[in-house]
């Protein structure tokens, strides 16, 4: 069983866990693998997407995806699963809208809402879009209910997969997305943020999962009831804080050596993007187009529920990639106005196929899928663990850690001062 902190969402840390296991109990080599996972992503998904928009507007992903991870390479955090997983899903879902192929949508609505459940973030893009899939492939009829039970399916399964992993590894304090409870409570009591529990009933902090998340949601139900208009000023303060040029904004993972740079940046793509917006919507007929536009209208109902101002934007790291797919509109949208396409290199006749890139990104996906859900069940039944059973030789008052030195690992020795 895991630590309880590391089991509310397990898809990074039994990923982790192989990789540490097949490089020898090296953590340094876990996190050059998972390294390799982002690179592999982004260059897959750029390429995918070059396929059928073009290299400019690729680039622009390219660079967005980079300007967010940059700050977590090398980290054990879960965003750099996060965005691996949502790149790879916006890929798809792109590519499929391009292609008009149900089963590619479904695929990246798999990878997707398992990038959300690996880095908990705006959920509500997953209902959006497969609502959105069944509209966008309804053909001569009002709806495809085909298409849309196919989506529904591959992020029930995601869930179920999620479920599956959470169950196998959790200990007896462990308890699925408990934090949302303490977001929760900061939503209902006026956008007062996540740390607002403690204040308020500081008689908690002694309680430990499932017990504490139980009483916050009891706390946060009764906040509710008494002022609902609370909740509403704290969407609208969560809202405003999101669409802004600030750290906590939108566009916050843009940033640069001094002030001057970091909002030049984020000015022009806040103008290209609202550019994508504009010509998103004239032209939503688009089925790319309109992935992009219902996918960032599922982010921002969301966001009263992913506060930035909580956790800056780092909790979106799953949908960066819708955040460029604005700006990719605007891209190909302005050099069609001034006669220069960016789609200039791409065949007609090239995107109704499957290209190697296509492949590539399903074949990459399969293998993760592998690495993360086949691995671990695998290591979790024939593995057997560490006997730690032995007496505790500390003092009272005192709480035994346990570590393993194994190849890459050091342990630094420094004053209790």
């Amino acid at each position: 069983p895991m630590h309880s902190f590391s089991s509310r969402r397990p898809l990074l840390p039994v990923l982790l866990g192989v990789f540490y296991w097949i490089g020898g109990e090296s953590l340094q080599i876990a996190i050059g693998v998972m390294t390799l996972v982002i690179a592999l992503s982004v260059f897959l998904a750029g390429r995918e997407v070059n396929k059928t928009a073009g290299s400019a507007v690729a680039a622009l992903l390219i660079v967005e995806l980079f300007l967010f991870i940059r700050r977590f390479i090398g980290s054990t955090m879960t965003e750099t699963l996060g965005i691996s997983l949502g790149a790879i899903g916006f890929a798809l879902l792109w590519s499929g809208s391009v292609r008009r192929k149900s089963m590619v949508l479904a695929a990246g609505l798999l990878m997707l809402s398992l990038g959300l459940l690996s880095r908990a973030g705006p959920f509500f893009i997953l209902p959006m879009l497969v609502i959105w899939a069944g509209w966008a492939f309804r053909g001569a009829s009002r709806f495809n209910w085909k298409t849309f039970g196919l989506c529904l399916g591959a992020v029930v399964l995601a869930f179920g997969l999620n479920q599956l992993l959470f169950q196998m590894i959790k200990s007896e304090t462990s308890t699925g997305m408990a934090n949302f409870s303490y977001t929760l409570y900061g939503l209902v009591t006026g956008g007062t943020g996540w740390k607002q529990y403690l204040v308020d009933h500081p008689d908690l902090i002694g309680l430990v999962e499932p017990q504490l998340s139980t009483a916050v949601y009891g706390f946060a139900r009764d906040a509710f009831l008494s002022d609902p208009y609370l909740t509403i000023q704290g969407a609208f303060k969560y809202w405003k804080a999101f669409f802004n040029l600030e750290w906590y904004g939108i566009f916050g993972f843009i940033q640069g050596v001094n002030p001057l740079e970091t909002y030049i940046a984020r000015g022009f793509v806040m103008v290209i993007s609202l550019v994508g917006l504009i010509m998103g919507a004239i032209r939503i007929r688009k089925a790319e187009y309109s992935m992009v536009l219902v996918g960032i209208a599922g982010i921002v109902l969301s966001v009263p529920f992913v506060p930035t101002l909580d956790a800056d934007i780092r909790t979106y790291a799953a949908v960066i990639p819708w955040f460029a797919g604005l700006g990719m509109i605007g891209f190909i949208e302005t050099g069609t106005l001034f006669r220069f396409s960016f789609q200039a290199a791409v065949s007609n006749k090239d995107a109704p196929g499957f290209s190697r890139y296509l492949i590539g990104l399903f074949s990459f996906s399969a293998v993760l899928l592998v690495f993360m859900i086949v691995f671990p069940i695998f290591m979790r039944i024939f593995i057997r663990p560490m006997d730690l059973s032995f007496s505790s030789m500390c003092e009272r008052g005192q709480d035994r850690i346990i570590t393993t030195v194994a190849n890459g690992s050091y342990v630094r020795v420094v004053s209790d001062e």
